[in-house]
């Protein structure tokens, strides 16, 4: 069986984990991205919502193995291989956001029926103190980065008299060179630079969202801003970890791109696709820290003081993109999931993402006389 497709179906099965695990994380009164009040959480809708999340789910998981049957059945070769096996992971994201979308819209319409949000005042409560949380974010997390960072710039400087003029950069699934590129400093260090700028991405995502003010429930602003900051915390810890996972991959990458470990097609996908697996796994275990503490996200006081969070389903479109002319933050708290998204009406979020674009095409742009083979 090819190593490709054994690899990609272990991911498409994490994030099938992944995604089972997400409703158990989000906070308690926003699931599937319905803002609900505390004494609405065990209301039958909810339970039905979340049932019915587990079975679309399971269904989604016996697609995803027939597609993957499918491809060892049919005993598909060389590219066309290489490009469904690769397109394999996407399937169960694809699936679980049309569950989610499916299943958001029954709850929302239910809410608005049965008029839940009435007779609760509707307050906003901000934390502006973003010190506190800029202290419980440690920095030494970036560390296992930085050193693979310098790794793959040291053993590229050390190597580079031996890289041939020109060398190949891509592999087939057989392992048999099929891209190269005429040996130049942009071209023999481009997975560092862009392991580089997935570090100072990560930088300039943790700074801004250290700084931006949290969504605080007015019933109980203490409480719920040390969960947010304790959320935060375990958020940029496991991040970070992801991205030494990815920079492990990146340079391991490299190591073949330049021959010095083996381009036999098993030890290729082993080297640099486990380091990914890997990540995804301890991802995994780190955010069922977050599920232990689900039922803290509630303040036990809101049902009786009749205060709750402003009801902002409308400006969440899909149920996941937020898009608020009136908020002045660009990044904010995800509905389904953990971690932040954009403010799609904030003119600083379509900077930053079209500045991640130009950085890609620049890089692949500067990667001289790529012939394919």
């Amino acid at each position: 069986m090819n190593p490709i497709l054994i690899i990609m179906g272990v991911i498409t099965l994490l994030i099938l984990v992944l995604q089972w695990i997400m409703p158990k994380v989000v906070e308690p009164t926003v699931p599937f991205g319905v803002r609900v009040p505390p004494d609405r959480l065990q209301d039958p809708a909810v339970r039905k919502a979340k049932k019915t999340y587990a079975r679309g789910l399971f269904f989604v998981f016996l697609i995803c193995v027939a597609a993957w049957s499918a491809l060892w059945r049919f005993g598909l070769r060389g590219t066309t291989l290489e490009m469904v096996a690769l397109m394999l992971p996407l399937m169960p994201l694809f699936l679980d956001f049309a569950l989610y979308y499916t299943i958001h819209r029954a709850l929302l319409r239910t809410k608005r029926d049965e008029r839940w949000m009435d007779g609760y005042r509707q307050v906003i409560t901000v934390d502006t103190h973003g010190a506190t949380r800029r202290r419980a974010v440690s920095w030494k997390w970036s560390l296992p980065t930085v050193v693979l960072l310098l790794a793959g710039f040291a053993a590229g400087i050390l190597r580079y008299p031996q890289i041939p003029h020109v060398f190949p950069v891509h592999f087939n699934v057989r392992g048999v060179a099929n891209g190269f590129a005429t040996k130049s400093f942009m071209s023999v260090f481009t997975l560092s630079f862009l392991g580089l700028g997935l570090f100072i991405l990560m930088i300039v995502l943790q700074r801004a969202t250290l700084q931006t003010s949290g969504n605080l429930d007015p019933a109980d602003p203490v409480g719920s801003a040390q969960r947010i900051t304790l959320r935060i915390k375990r958020l940029f810890h496991a991040s970070w970890l992801l991205i030494a996972f990815v920079n492990a991959s990146l340079f391991l990458g490299e190591l073949s791109m330049w021959g010095v470990i083996s381009k036999a097609p098993s030890t290729m996908m082993l080297t640099t696709m486990l380091p990914i697996v890997a990540g995804i796994i301890v991802l995994i275990f780190m955010l069922g820290s977050f599920t232990r503490k689900a039922s803290d996200g509630v303040a036990q006081g809101s049902e009786s003081a009749r205060v709750v969070r402003r009801d902002d389903d409308a400006n969440w479109v899909l149920g996941a993109f937020y898009f608020n002319r009136e908020d002045p933050r660009w990044l904010v708290e995800k509905r389904f999931g953990v971690g932040f998204t954009a403010n799609f009406a904030h003119p600083l979020s379509w900077v930053l993402l079209g500045g991640v674009v130009v950085v890609v095409v620049v890089s692949i742009l500067l990667v001289p006389h790529v012939k394919k083979g």
